[in-house]
């Protein structure tokens, strides 16, 4: 006699802690990371590597080789700041007289590298050379500002030595600009230089002083304004009022949509009482969730009170007391519909105060803004003119402080502090493309590029691809691996060729199964899957057929009475052919051993299929006589496997687990979501499933993929069989 007791399985820890390691197995799964996995990645994904990195290359390399060639000719010029000598009160605006420190230096450095590029220097050579007859000039608006771009210059760091460049696709007409480029530049200093006279310093600080009284009277002149207008800020005044208008006619427009909806809600209201038609029947009332809610329980009070006179007759007091409660139901469904109306009501005067309202705040800040606007003109004048004196009184006053006027000298050095250290010369090799250069930088690039898409494309799928994964996941040991299968009829492929490659994978499983059930009485299995489509119909089929070729005598029965599979499967050998089966033995119309037949082509394998689809399968299956059946089975057969429904979509394989069989998961790699997969497995450790390992399906796809499991070919034996599963104990 088989020992099967549903009520006691096996022990377990505790849900909390199994939920936790649970938990743990995944964060390590996904948080713990090898150099080796980024590579396994790329190298699974070698077509689109590839595919980027030769693209990269080749317009890299098309790019350059098409290019035309620029040339640059450079000139090294030396700029030092001269030592201070003013003859007059003008020379203290010149920079070369008053550097003493770094920081000047660096200014009057960065002031001539301006200098250098300025309009009138630049326009001159634009001019000199007729840029505005070629042809990369004729199509630009601002051609000087296009010319400006091929020119750059810049200073060599901690010296005072400044280079000048200027890029051309003819190298001799490069070197002839960049010459007079800074032949001009030497020649406008110099002028500069020599232009410098001075008055004395006694002006100067008359000036500062009279700048300074008209900047007092400016600053009073604007405060008086602004505390005469009650202003702080003229621009955060208007801007805070233009948020507010903003704000107020979003809320405007809300309330007056709110308060058409809610008028044509009264006026459809009003129509239909005016007509004279049922008030029950008002479309407005109809939509809403809580009247619909009241017109379901009436519905259910009177469905139960017809069933209540088909069983006990019209004058039985259980009838009598459900037709009460039925008009107390009618009652309910019309105070509802009245409420409805009155809120509707209300809703409109409510809707249509704040519209009144918020328009009526609009049009005062409106005013407001108007108000701010006519006295924005004078206020930015008084403002504008406190500006001006303040930037001319600090101008004079920074001159003052970093003049110190030593003694008076008639005339200044012009241009000896700037030489030309190097002059330009015709270049002989081209600047751009560097061709060398720009292959090996996209050979980098291709790599970086390549690698950064596979592991993009790898980070957007989600589906289970490794052993490793569905173990952590499900917290549960692979038992096997199915190969990727094409056909219509891959499910009965061992059926028919015993010596197939699916049928050694099946008894490769079927000893993983027999290894981890050794020591068991009860050999009783539910396989599921997270969805439909995962193949959990073709594992059932097949360990069945494997178990049967062992010597067992199996049962294989149909658990999924919503979409049935394996009723498709067999319906052409099927002896009941679809009109009897669990779903009748399950409401006690039929045995389960009338409805059990042995397959005719393999000995030993028996099955049971769904029969009628039932309208309530999980209430069938959640009885205590599923439990009797499934004893039954158990004391006929040795093996028992259930091709029972999904995880996800239904609750009956969360059923199955009362009953104490121990559950085989298929993954299907690939396509099965990760986190659908952890949900399925915290159902399964919620209600304490005994579940004995996973079986991955479509192991092998992509077939390039590192995450493949059959690179090599499949071994065959010589022989039909050669593994077998221990005995019983």
């Amino acid at each position: 006699m088989v020992d099967f007791n549903p009520a006691t399985p096996s022990p377990q820890p505790p849900m909390h802690q199994e939920t936790a390691i649970l938990h743990g197995a995944r964060e390590d799964f996904n948080e713990k990371g090898h150099l080796l996995d980024y590579w396994q990645i790329i190298r699974s994904r070698s077509n689109v590597f590839f595919s980027v990195f030769v693209s990269i290359v080749v317009i890299v390399t098309l790019y350059s080789f098409i290019r035309t060639p620029i040339y640059q000719a450079v000139c090294n010029l030396m700029i030092l700041p001269s030592s201070p000598r003013v003859s007059n009160i003008r020379g203290v605006y010149d920079p070369t007289e008053v550097v003493r420190d770094y920081q000047a230096r660096r200014d009057f450095l960065q002031t001539q590298m301006e200098l250098i590029r300025s309009d009138h220097i630049l326009q001159q050579v634009f001019d000199e050379f007729e840029f505005a007859s070629m042809d990369e000039f004729k199509d630009e608006e601002e051609q000087l500002l296009a010319f400006r771009e091929l020119i750059s210059v810049s200073a060599i760091r901690n010296t005072f030595l400044v280079t000048i460049a200027f890029e051309w696709k003819d190298p001799y007409l490069a070197q002839k600009v960049t010459t007079r480029l800074s032949e001009l530049y030497v020649d406008d200093y110099r002028k500069r230089q020599l232009g410098f006279a001075g008055s004395g310093m006694g002006s100067l600080r008359d000036q500062l002083n009279k700048i300074g009284m008209e900047r007092k009277e400016a600053l009073k002149t604007l405060l008086a304004f602004k505390r005469e207008h009650h202003i702080i800020d003229l621009n955060n005044a208007q801007q805070f009022l233009i948020l507010r208008m903003g704000q107020l006619n979003e809320a405007t427009i809300a309330a007056q949509v709110d308060e058409t909806i809610a008028k044509a809600t009264i006026d459809s209201i009003a129509t239909w009482k005016e007509t004279g038609q049922d008030i029950n029947q008002i479309p407005e009332a109809l939509n809403n969730p809580s009247i619909t809610s009241f017109k379901l329980e009436r519905l259910r009070a009177q469905a139960e009170a017809l069933g209540m006179i088909n069983k006990f007759g019209p004058t039985s007091p259980v009838v009598l007391a459900q037709k009460q409660v039925v008009q107390a139901m009618n009652q309910a469904v019309n105070d509802e519909i009245l409420n409805y109306i009155e809120g509707a009501e209300l809703m409109y005067e409510r809707a249509k105060i704040r519209s009144t309202l918020l328009a009526k705040n609009f049009y005062e800040l409106e005013e407001g803004l108007f108000a701010l606007d006519e006295i924005s003109a004078d206020y930015r004048i008084y403002e504008d003119a406190l500006v001006a004196k303040e930037d001319a009184y600090r101008r004079v006053a920074n001159r003052l402080n970093e003049i110190d006027i030593v003694d008076a000298t008639s005339d200044v050095q012009a241009s000896g502090n700037i030489s030309v250290i190097d002059e330009a010369a015709v270049p002989q090799k081209p600047a751009y493309p560097r061709k060398g250069f720009n292959i090996l930088l996209s050979m980098i690039m291709g790599v970086i590029l390549g690698a950064a898409t596979c592991l993009f494309l790898d980070y957007l799928d989600t589906t289970v691809k490794s052993k490793e994964e569905v173990e952590a996941l499900l917290g549960a040991p692979i038992l096997g691996f199915v190969p990727h299968l094409d056909g219509e009829d891959v499910e009965s492929e061992a059926f028919h060729s015993p010596h197939c490659s699916l049928a050694e994978t099946f008894r490769t499983i079927r000893t993983s199964i027999g290894l981890s059930i050794t020591g068991r009485k009860k050999r009783v299995f539910a396989i599921t899957s997270t969805e439909p489509g995962e193949g959990k119909t073709l594992c059932a089929m097949n360990l069945a057929l494997t178990f049967a070729q062992d010597g067992k005598s199996v049962l294989l029965m149909e658990g999924d009475m919503r979409r049935p599979r394996l009723s498709s499967i067999f319906e052409k050998i099927s002896p009941h052919n679809g009109g009897s089966g669990l779903s009748k033995v399950l409401v006690q119309e039929t045995a389960l051993a009338d409805i059990i037949w042995e397959h005719p082509e393999v000995k030993g394998l028996n099955i049971a299929l769904c029969g009628p689809i039932p309208p309530n399968p999980a209430e069938l299956l959640n009885t205590r006589y599923f439990k009797s059946v499934l004893k039954e089975a158990m004391e006929s057969y040795d093996i028992v496997i259930i091709d029972s429904p999904p995880v996800l979509n239904v609750a009956d394989s969360l059923i199955l687990t009362e009953t104490g069989v121990s559950f085989i998961y298929v993954v299907r790699a690939f396509r099965t979501d990760r986190q659908k997969v952890a949900m399925a497995a915290e159902r399964l450790h919620t209600v304490r499933a005994n579940l004995i390992g996973a079986i991955i399906n479509n192991a092998d796809t992509p077939r390039k993929s590192f995450y493949g499991y059959y690179s090599g070919g499949h071994y065959h034996s010589s022989s039909q069989q050669t593994d077998t599963i221990e005995n019983e104990a």
